[in-house]
């Protein structure tokens, strides 16, 4: 008598579930993201705080330059509508990203090779979200020791991204110089 009144109950949610049109669709867009970016890790939530931090830091910035939230709101410098343009826009890339740092891991075969890589993209995105903190709380006007040290670490940061691509920066100051040329021409 137990197992039919499982079984019933088992067949009574299944119906309820899946005859749902929005469970249904939301529980599979769900499944296909946990599916394309993979189970939520550390480096996810690192990369998502960071994110979030960087939006405040934004928001923060252009209040601070244009006199304060709402009149910086008054004048257009925040608005709400190009930050969910950034927003969405961002989010696409980092999922897209994310994608294909998870399928890395079921492409290659060689699990420590496929783990680097994947770690390697992980990071780069990781780079990329701290170097706009930095760059955002040097738009928000700090006082002159804050900048001092906002500027060192940024400069810091930016050189070791260097090292690690073996670029000098000789080279990016000619690529800078070549890049001014042709947008001249």
């Amino acid at each position: 008598m137990y197992w039919r009144q499982v079984a019933v109950d088992t067949y009574q949610h299944l119906r309820y579930y899946f005859t749902d049109v929005g469970s249904t669709i939301w529980g599979s867009i769900v499944g296909l993201f946990l599916f394309m970016i993979g189970e939520p890790n550390l480096a996810f939530y690192a990369i998502f705080t960071l994110f979030i931090l960087d939006i405040v830091t934004r928001v923060f910035a252009n209040a601070r330059k244009y006199g304060g939230y709402i009149n910086a709101t008054k004048t257009g410098k925040i608005r709400s509508r190009l930050a969910v343009q950034g927003m969405v826009s961002k989010l696409f890339t980092y999922f897209v990203v994310l994608s294909i740092a998870r399928m890395i891991t079921y492409v290659i075969p060689i699990s420590l090779l496929s783990e680097g890589l994947s770690s390697m993209i992980l990071s780069v995105l990781l780079v990329v979200e701290i170097q706009s903190l930095f760059e955002n709380l040097l738009d928000a006007k700090p006082d002159k020791n804050t900048r001092m040290l906002l500027n060192i670490l940024l400069l810091k940061f930016r050189k070791e991204i260097n090292k690690v691509s073996d670029v000098t920066d000789e080279e990016i100051a000619s690529m800078d110089r070549n890049n001014d040329q042709t947008k001249t021409i």
